[in-house]
Parts: structure tokens; C-alpha cells; sequence
């Protein structure tokens, strides 16, 4: 089983922003949460952010599919 989770990302020179926004059953419903927001104050302001290493980035919103029950850095890391 798998599930999305959303974010939205602002890059500032020195820091950058992450907001966490839900974790969704489907990209589609990830999306549908997209679209109600980013009309909304803050998010309409965003710039984009086009990031090649991240297909679903829109306006700074990052939908990223996850594995339940499945370790992350199962390779370690170095």
C-alpha cells in the first residue's frame, strides 16, 4: 500500500519554507487538495519552483509517494 504526501515548498536565499499539508490515499485526491488551495492567501503568492528532480511540482507544491510499512534508507546513506 502507498500514500501521497504534500507539501509546499517556498525557496528563500537563505532558508527555505517547507509546509506540511496532508497525507492523501491517492495522487488524485493530493491534487484535488492542490486546486483548493492554491488560490488561497500565501499559496497564490508563491512563486513556481521547478525542480527537474520532482515530476508533480506545481506552484511550489510537492506530492511525494510514500510505502506504508516499508523502511526509507534501507541502503543506509554516506
Amino acid at each position: 500500500m502507498n500514500v501521497y504526501l504534500l507539501e509546499h515548498l517556498m525557496l528563500y536565499s537563505d532558508y527555505e519554507d517547507t509546509k506540511f499539508i496532508g497525507v492523501f490515499s491517492s495522487k488524485a485526491k493530493a491534487e484535488k487538495a492542490i486546486h483548493e488551495l492554491i488560490e488561497q492567501p500565501g499559496f497564490c503568492n508563491a512563486p513556481e519552483i521547478i525542480d527537474p528532480g520532482v515530476d508533480d511540482n506545481k506552484s511550489g507544491f510537492i506530492i511525494d509517494k510514500w510505502y506504508v510499512d516499508k523502511a526509507t534508507w534501507e541502503e543506509g546513506f554516506g
